[in-house]
């Protein structure tokens, strides 16, 4: 591993370490025709000496089978170790309940469920914890829920680099809530904000499902263990369980004297990853995009690949037809058509197709100037969403305000059957 630090950090930044696995060994994409997300969340424990909030995520290609936890309970039963005096009021226990939970399973259950992993289960882990004695005083006051809210959102984000379906498994705890409602409508909006902090950095919108589920279920006490494991080599450096377990080091960040941890980490043989999505070299860097006849510009290319789009979705992107309807519907009224409000739905449904159809499909990399039309639209999009910027709002208003003039002036330019340039 590599451990590199920036002295010249500017005022106002964070420093960030960066551990970045050294190897040869090409790593092979993971892929599959529905990711499996199974996600882990931890509090602080008064007794370690780092008291770590946050959350993992597993991804898998294919559903964990129970039976590997079957099988490992099976080997624990007839361990003869399980009869120690120091152990076996801890395995009666795992036996009792039938499954595992690696926070208060002895070294032996450990050991029965780390090899089933080991030899079993294949995939890609992140990790985002927050030391809960770095945190602002601020973030302190929030709950611990908001904070693993938080950490499975950064962790979420791992799969979404394509157009591929996941499905979030989340293990059941108190004061959940809805997480559909709650959770996934802030993550969504999360990532359109995101893009304008981001803008050349493909950021797809695929079907998400997220479901709750029992601490038995196989996928939940594997993401489980593989958390604990990662916790431990956090407090203390030369713990074996992550190792032990098959995770390779992909990298890991932490912010200096900052609360933030995160991990990214292959599982099982060989190294894998996830599709790391880019746009064309040749359009890089994408230059300043301002100015009201951009502005103006941008806001006609969104409309009309919405409206384009809005009838002529690939498959892979059906789910995002709902979006669509919606700012389609705003649209069919004239007097709302040209208010802040559609404006939103239109950048919103824009920002939603942008990668995940995507609306560049057909673009030539040679064309330059359309591929910085097309991303700084991208960008303003993001931008009049961002209710925390001033100079966003400004800009919602005068997309507003240009495209009243439009529907009074010029109507054909949003005319759908024009060349969407």
């Amino acid at each position: 591993m590599s451990d590199s630090k920036d002295p010249n950090t500017r005022r106002g930044l964070v420093r960030v370490v960066f551990d970045v696995a050294k190897t040869g060994t090409p790593a092979t994409v993971l892929s599959s025709a529905r990711y499996h997300g199974y996600v882990d969340e931890t509090a602080a424990d008064a007794r370690s000496p780092i008291k770590l909030v946050g959350a993992a995520v597993l991804v898998t290609g294919s559903p964990i089978a129970e039976g590997i936890i079957e099988t490992a309970l099976s080997h624990l039963d007839a361990d003869p170790d399980r009869h120690r005096a120091d152990r076996r009021a801890q395995d009666d226990r795992t036996l009792k309940r039938g499954y595992f939970h690696a926070s208060e399973d002895s070294a032996n259950a450990h050991s029965h469920l780390c090899k089933a992993i080991r030899e079993t289960v294949q995939g890609v882990v992140a990790y985002h914890l927050f030391d809960m004695d770095k945190l602002e005083p601020w973030r302190r006051a929030q709950t611990e829920n908001g904070l693993q809210n938080a950490a499975f959102s950064l962790s979420a984000y791992l799969p979404l680099r394509q157009a591929t379906p996941v499905s979030f498994i989340v293990e059941a705890r108190r004061g959940q809530g809805d997480l559909r409602k709650r959770w996934l409508e802030s993550f969504l909006m999360g990532l359109e904000w995101a893009i304008y902090d981001m803008p050349l950095q493909p950021i797809l919108f695929p079907q998400i499902d997220i479901s709750i589920g029992a601490k038995r279920m196989a996928g939940l006490q594997v993401v489980d263990f593989l958390l604990w494991a990662l916790n431990r080599g956090l407090q203390h450096v030369t713990d074996p369980w992550a190792e032990r377990v098959g995770l390779r080091l992909d990298h890991t960040t932490a912010q200096q004297d900052g609360p933030m941890n995160t991990g990214l980490y292959s599982l099982g043989a060989g190294r894998l990853k996830l599709p790391t999505p880019t746009y064309p070299a040749p359009v890089l860097p994408l230059p300043e995009y301002t100015g009201r006849d951009k502005i103006g510009n941008a806001l006609i290319l969104m409309e009309r690949c919405v409206r384009f789009w809005y009838a002529r979705l690939p498959d892979h992107s059906a789910h995002l037809h709902g979006v669509l309807v919606i700012a389609m519907k705003g649209l069919a009224n004239e007097q709302f058509a040209s208010s802040a409000q559609s404006i939103e739905r239109i950048a919103s449904a824009f920002l939603r197709i942008f990668d995940t159809v995507p609306i560049y499909a057909q673009a030539s990399e040679e064309d330059i100037d359309l591929w910085h039309r097309m991303l700084g639209a991208k960008r303003l999009a993001s931008l009049v969403l961002r209710k925390d910027l001033v100079h966003g709002q400004a800009t919602l208003a005068y997309m507003a305000r240009f495209r009243q003039w439009l529907s009074e002036n010029q109507p054909e330019v949003l005319d759908v059957e024009r060349e969407a340039r």
